[in-house]
């Protein structure tokens, strides 16, 4: 039988997050900097190039996948902009999106 863990404090989590030095990979930024940790890590001889190559493929399909989220949420704050105007006799003002 296994001890059980002490209670945690408020607010704490426990195996949750990402483990340290590891990239947010969900963020555009974070992906690409796992790309290149990978990359780096071949050149040194610490992983195959197969097993690269297999995440790098990953990976880019993660950073595809959050382009196109980022792209439909900006298409729909443009569509918003656009139709949210109620008298269309009025003049409209413009406003700049900011990323």
């Amino acid at each position: 039988m296994t001890p059980k863990k002490p209670p945690l404090p408020e607010g704490s989590k426990r195996g949750r997050g990402r483990p340290r030095g590891s990239a947010d990979i969900t963020k555009l930024a974070g992906v690409v900097q796992e790309m290149a940790r990978l990359y780096r890590e071949m050149r040194s001889g610490k992983t195959e190039q197969a097993e690269v190559r297999t995440g790098v493929w990953a990976l880019a399909q993660i950073r595809d996948t959050l382009a196109v989220a980022i792209f439909e949420r900006r298409l729909a704050q443009l569509e918003d902009d656009t139709y949210s105007v109620k008298d269309l006799s009025q003049p409209v003002e413009v406003r700049q999106l900011h990323s």
